[in-house]
């Protein structure tokens, strides 16, 4: 579990990786259903830096978000899902329990962004907060750098399909 950390541990790390002049990549999310479309968002993330961060969205904050029953699986489960990928070198967890509303966006990805200090914050086009990301990033002097394969890939599209099976 060398790669599931907390977080006030990563921003020693990232001070550290900075230093040597490494450029650290972050993505958040929360990989509930993980799926080739993660893999795939992932590694292209990895390609574009030489330290790849995940900040991973908390039970509580999926349940507010998604509505019960997520997530489906719990927080170590999924962290240690991305810690088995070699594409991913450190997993945190994201503690928050806002409901996500992109008009108010939540002041703890700022935050995330102001203490990691990270090279880029890569995301996809379709996420609904872009626009909300692209300003933290800049406020902090972080790419954004964006993953333009859509892969017409849901975990939550995929949850609903295996409920009508049953």
């Amino acid at each position: 579990m060398g790669k599931i950390k907390e977080f006030h541990e990563l921003t020693e790390t990232c001070r550290s990786l900075r230093k040597k002049g490494k450029k650290i990549g972050l993505v958040t999310g929360c990989f509930d259903v993980f799926h080739i479309g993660h893999v795939k968002f992932l590694e292209f993330a990895r390609s574009q830096v030489d330290c790849l961060i995940v900040g991973l969205e908390s039970d509580n904050s999926i349940k507010v978000n998604k509505g019960q029953g997520r997530p489906i699986f719990k927080y170590l489960q999924r962290a240690e899902v991305l810690a088995s990928l070699r594409v991913v070198d450190f997993i945190f967890e994201i503690k928050n329990n806002v409901k996500f509303d992109s008009n108010n966006p939540p002041k703890v990805y700022l935050s995330i962004l102001e203490q990691l200090r990270p090279y880029a914050l890569i995301s996809s086009p379709c996420d609904k907060y872009l626009e909300n990301k692209k300003k933290d990033a800049e406020k902090v002097g972080a790419k954004l750098i964006l993953f333009h394969k859509n892969l017409n890939i849901s975990s939550t599209e995929t949850i609903k399909k295996i409920k009508l099976l049953n």
